[in-house]
């Protein structure tokens, strides 16, 4: 994709680039969804509990930074003494 920034013949790099990749992408994509059905799901299902977690304690994590308080321990050192 760079070398289409270069001299024009290089722009025809491109789109055999482009061919290239979506031929062997879309080749992936018809071999796995036939898997699909006899189990390949299951990785997908794990992929959803993961990103279900991380959406989780990502959304904790706010919360918590919000309702956090911070304060000087100066104020209770003395207290904390006796």
């Amino acid at each position: 994709m760079l070398l289409s920034l270069y001299p024009p013949y290089f722009q025809d790099i491109d789109w055999l680039f482009l061919i290239t990749y979506l031929g062997i992408e879309l080749a992936f994509l018809v071999a796995n969804l036939e898997k699909f059905p006899h189990g390949g799901f299951v990785s997908l299902v794990i992929g959803g509990m993961l990103l279900a977690i991380m959406y989780i304690w990502f959304n904790a994590y706010r919360i918590k930074q919000r309702l956090t308080q911070y304060v000087r321990l100066n104020d209770y050192i003395e207290p904390l003494r006796c």
